[in-house]
């Protein structure tokens, strides 16, 4: 009969153990728990931050394309009028060259960076 009572005692403060460490995974699991939804609040609350500038900037995006493809049809308007000569043909193209021996202006020298014409040695022939 003693080993009965010991086997009782044995076993009865095994139990003790167990409900014991159950409790306290139940007190960590609670806590992880708080955790857990602290950080899903924090996530969420970031992720609303975010898509509301994802948001953002696809409107800027949207708007940066209008204007884009604004500028883009002036600028083939533009090089189309210039490669055509313009509307009037006042466009010249800065390569043409004038022979010296034939032009009263080929002492006319003009600079491309100032554009500026000097003109002090220019003679006119008065015949």
């Amino acid at each position: 009969m003693e080993t009965a009572v010991t086997e009782a005692t044995r076993l009865s403060h095994e139990l003790a153990v167990v409900v014991r460490e159950r409790d306290e995974w139940k007190k960590e699991a609670q806590r992880q728990t708080v955790l857990i939804t602290s950080f899903r609040k924090t996530r969420d609350t970031d992720l609303d931050r975010l898509m509301g500038h994802l948001k953002e900037r696809d409107v800027a995006y949207t708007a940066l394309q209008g204007v884009a493809s604004s500028y883009l049809a002036q600028i083939q308007e533009a090089a189309r009028v210039v490669s055509s000569g313009g509307p009037d043909r006042f466009i010249k193209p800065f390569h043409i060259t004038v022979d010296a021996s034939t032009s009263p202006w080929a002492a006319t020298s003009f600079n491309w960076m100032t554009m500026e014409v000097n003109t002090a040695s220019l003679t006119v022939d008065e015949n």
